[in-house]
């Protein structure tokens, strides 16, 4: 009896023993897992801190491209804003941002205009279109700052704003031009060339410059076995450029081209020595070369069908600090 009584004292000592430590155990358990998920945010709860404003992005792009304009350009600046961050794959385009331009130096150019809203053209939604005319040489730097209302199921839940800029450099240009046309004179192949025909601009606006033109040729004469050579000749020739008008989405730089009036000889010896004159004097020739406004090399054929075929190759470059 006394050891029954013993063995039951004994269990019960135990189990008051074990109770402690187990609810020891299980009050720790608790605290790591309460501990653990206060530094951590259920995935369904997260949401972008204000500064990244759901992700909102504003671009602006000067479409002209190059380092620098010209006097007399106008180029378009297009201002994009999307929703979304580079690592994702799904950006989207946000019309309906209103959008503010200003410039840093008032005098270097002007805006057309100084506000609009990213459109909702399905060809280039979420762009707001700006362009600008360079006055004269400088720098200046254009601001856009971009308004967007963010709303989530038609509750408006903040308003955040994006800005960009975008600088600009004008340049004093020139176009350097060289040319060569082909002319058909009665039967015979007479050939005009020029080279480093420097137009610069005027006050009237319009581009001017001269050089020197060779005059080479050849024929098949009737009388002689053989070829006759146009004996060389210089003249001078006259260019006349204005720039205005848009082909193809292109600016363009509409280009005259005058020849000189002169006069040379064909000649060739068979049996006896034949020389014949020729009159130089080719009609004036217009045609509109496309503007890249940037430095560049343009290759350019125009034909008049009077005359023949005249190539010219046109290097547009900065005159500043020349």
């Amino acid at each position: 009896m006394n050891r029954n009584s013993h063995n039951l004292r004994g269990s019960s000592t135990n189990a008051g023993n074990q109770n402690p430590r187990w609810r020891t155990v299980f009050i720790a358990l608790v605290l790591v897992l309460a501990v653990g998920s206060a530094g951590q945010t259920p995935p369904a709860q997260a949401a972008p801190s204000p500064q990244q404003g759901f992700g909102y992005n504003l671009r602006a792009i000067n479409l002209s491209g190059g380092d620098f304009i010209c006097v007399g350009d106008r180029v378009k600046l297009n201002v994009r804003v999307t929703r979304g961050f580079e690592r994702q794959k799904n950006i989207q385009d946000v019309p309906g941002v209103h959008v503010m331009a200003s410039q840093s130096n008032a005098s270097i150019g002007q805006l057309d205009q100084v506000e609009a809203n990213t459109g909702y053209i399905a060809d280039f939604p979420g762009i707001a279109n700006f362009k600008f005319t360079a006055k004269k040489a400088g720098t200046t730097t254009i601001s856009f700052v971009g308004t967007i209302n963010h709303t989530w199921l038609g509750i408006a839940i903040g308003t955040y704003t994006r800005t960009d800029q975008v600088e600009l450099t004008v340049e004093d240009c020139q176009y350097r031009v060289s040319g060569f046309s082909d002319f058909s004179v009665e039967g015979a192949f007479v050939l005009a060339l020029f080279k480093d025909a420097v137009m610069r601009l005027g006050s009237n606006g319009l581009y001017t410059g001269t050089a020197t033109v060779e005059w080479v040729g050849y024929q098949d004469p009737i009388l002689c076995a053989g070829v006759m050579l146009l004996d060389q000749a210089k003249t001078k020739v006259e260019l006349t450029g204005v720039r205005g008008g848009v082909r193809y989405g292109e600016s363009l730089f509409n280009l005259i081209i005058v020849y000189e009036p002169g006069e040379t000889k064909w000649s060739a010896t068979c049996y006896a020595e034949f020389v014949t004159k020729q009159v130089l004097d080719p009609w004036e020739l217009k045609f509109a070369v496309p503007d890249y406004g940037e430095v560049g090399k343009l290759l350019y054929h125009g034909f008049d069908y009077a005359l023949g075929m005249t190539t010219v190759t046109v290097i547009r470059e900065k005159t500043s600090g020349q």
